[in-house]
């Protein structure tokens, strides 16, 4: 038993040395002017980049699975490039940090965020992408501090719900407005998606924190937008007939919610090709924050229960 687990864990730790070497690597050859201005011209002549997209680690544990520790300072607000992304035939360049959520919310790092979206505007100047975006609560913070004045991720992950939720309808079976629960409504992204069901006609109860949960017998959609955790805070309040539908990452646990629900929903992103590839719970596809509006984008819905 000794030597099978010793066995694994060199496995795992020689896997995580080639990672980390590969990155650096990676970075050593391409992270220049140079290379993103000859992609600049060949973005003119082969292809089209649409986006260049920063991603950071949820947590400094998933940074170092990477890059080396004496690394993570260099990376910590300077984006390095990770990779691609095809979606709708276009490419997608994706860069990361290695700064986290807490780093994000702390005052004093204000300076930091602002070299970041710097050097990622200049990136994408050199490029010739149409724009910049960036993930998970980052377009949230940037805004709210005036750094950034317009945010794409907002627009295009209302407009993956929207799709979404009429996936859902009619799979569902529902032919008519139902009573529709957003649980984050007040917030970044919640804001702009009440009001765009509202605009469609639809009867929408706004559920922040602190808010009482609405006396709701019938069938009703709870669509969770705000934090990984919010769907577990009122799952007491939910009833049999409450079909949930969840944009946060990572994607809820279908064991907490059997039995306590009609349906449970995931939204997983947009279809396309990513290397390297996403996590699991986007398998096939890249978040909706990442993504670029297109006629025909294939929004991927999985249901968990």
């Amino acid at each position: 038993m000794q030597k099978i687990k010793r066995g694994g864990f060199m496995k795992k730790n020689f896997v995580l040395h080639i990672r980390r070497l590969a990155v650096l690597f990676f970075d050593f050859l391409f992270d220049h002017n140079w290379f993103y201005r000859l992609l600049g011209w060949m973005n003119y002549r082969f292809f089209e980049i649409r986006t260049v997209f920063l991603m950071y680690p949820e947590q400094r544990k998933y940074a170092l699975a990477f890059v080396y520790p004496s690394r993570l300072p260099k990376v910590k607000w300077n984006p390095f490039l990770a990779g691609f992304f095809v979606q709708n035939g276009k490419l997608g360049l994706m860069f990361a940090i290695s700064a986290t959520p807490d780093d994000f919310r702390n005052p004093a790092n204000e300076d930091g965020l602002r070299s970041m979206v710097k050097r990622m505007e200049e990136i994408r100047q050199l490029v010739g992408a149409p724009r910049k975006t960036f993930a998970g609560i980052l377009p949230g913070v940037l805004y709210a501090k005036r750094i950034v004045r317009v945010a794409p991720e907002a627009e295009l992950t209302v407009e993956g719900i929207l799709i979404a939720v009429d996936l859902i309808k009619k799979k569902e079976k529902i032919y008519v407005n139902v009573p529709i629960i957003a649980l984050g409504g007040g917030g970044f992204i919640g804001r702009r998606l009440v009001k765009k069901l509202q605009n469609k006609g639809e009867q929408v109860i706004v559920v922040d924190k602190g808010d009482p949960w609405p006396d709701v017998s019938e069938v009703a959609i709870v669509i969770n937008m705000t934090l990984k955790g919010a769907l577990l805070e009122y799952l007491d309040k939910m009833n049999t007939e409450m079909i949930v539908v969840n944009e946060v990452y990572p994607p809820p646990n279908p064991g907490n919610f059997a039995g306590r629900v009609r349906s449970l929903y995931h939204i997983k992103g947009a279809k396309a090709f990513a290397l390297p590839p996403f996590p699991h719970a986007y398998k096939g596809g890249i978040p909706l924050c990442a993504a670029f509006f297109h006629d025909q984008i294939d929004i991927l819905v999985d249901k968990l229960l």
